[in-house]
């Protein structure tokens, strides 16, 4: 019988060896598994489509513009140009010379039904109390290129833009056989 328990001893011995490297082989296995999965950061991410740049028209019509400088390649009466009468202040920043009530004006551009229209606002002040808030300031077309804005019956040379500026310049025959050049720059709104 002392043998028998002797044996019996034994093989719980070997059992629990042999449950002790199971334990130990699977620990491993489990183990060497969770090295081998990365962190999520680590995991290459899919790169995202790139966002399509918005065309001329998009940042034109996308929101409304304010006037936010006017300036001249010549020295000019700006009460001349604004108003047909001269204002005895000739210079080239002519947004220094426009009166408050028109440095707060919007305008708007929008393509309904293929038709390109304009609209203005006179914002907080107006030149004339008798003037309308909003209406038409006429119509708009884009050349085929991007760089000309046909706005009513003129021609102006798209400098930049995008989506905060609007700056665009036309030049004009000062009446001498030379030539100035106006430039317009509007900001978002």
């Amino acid at each position: 019988m002392l043998l028998d328990k002797q044996k019996l001893n034994l093989l719980k011995q070997a059992n629990m060896r042999t449950t002790n490297k199971i334990i130990t082989m699977s620990l491993m296995v489990l183990g060497m598994a969770f090295a081998g999965c990365s962190d999520k950061k680590d995991d290459p991410q899919p790169t995202p489509a790139p966002t399509p740049t918005p065309t001329a028209t998009e940042y034109l019509t996308a929101h409304s513009w304010k006037m936010t400088a006017l300036t001249s390649s010549v020295v000019i009466d700006w009460g001349t140009y604004w108003y047909g009468s001269p204002n005895g202040a000739p210079t080239t920043d002519g947004y220094s010379q426009t009166p408050a009530c028109e440095k707060d004006d919007t305008y708007r551009f929008f393509t309904n039904s293929g038709v390109n229209s304009v609209t203005y606002d006179e914002g907080g002040s107006k030149c004339d109390p008798a003037d309308p808030q909003s209406g038409s300031a006429g119509t708009w077309m884009l050349s085929a290129s991007n760089t000309i804005l046909t706005f009513g019956a003129e021609d102006w040379t798209i400098d930049a833009l995008g989506e905060n500026t609007l700056k665009m310049h036309k030049d004009y025959n000062n009446g001498s056989g030379g030539i100035y050049t106006v430039t317009y720059t509007f900001s978002k709104v």
